[in-house]
């Protein structure tokens, strides 16, 4: 049986940790933003899947500004 799904954050943390160097380029996509991925099995649900977690650096730029504009709107209503 073949499976495609993706998972939350708090359902894979470990993997978080992978160091973006083992990371192997697999392809760009047509916004030209290049995609990496890292290959491993892990445990979802008791039991194991091969999983790819997939890094782009473009993502990672627009949830990091994402996540400063909310923070800086709560310091204001907290402040």
């Amino acid at each position: 049986m073949n499976v495609v799904a993706s998972a939350k954050h708090n359902q894979a943390e470990e993997l978080l940790e992978i160091s973006l160097d083992d990371y192997k380029y697999l392809y760009t996509n047509s916004k030209g933003n290049k995609i990496y991925g890292y290959r491993t099995k892990h445990e979802f649900f008791g039991k194991e899947f091969t999983t790819v977690v997939l890094y782009s650096a473009a993502s990672h730029k627009k949830q990091m500004e994402s996540y400063e504009r909310r923070k800086a709107k709560m310091l204001e209503k907290l402040g």
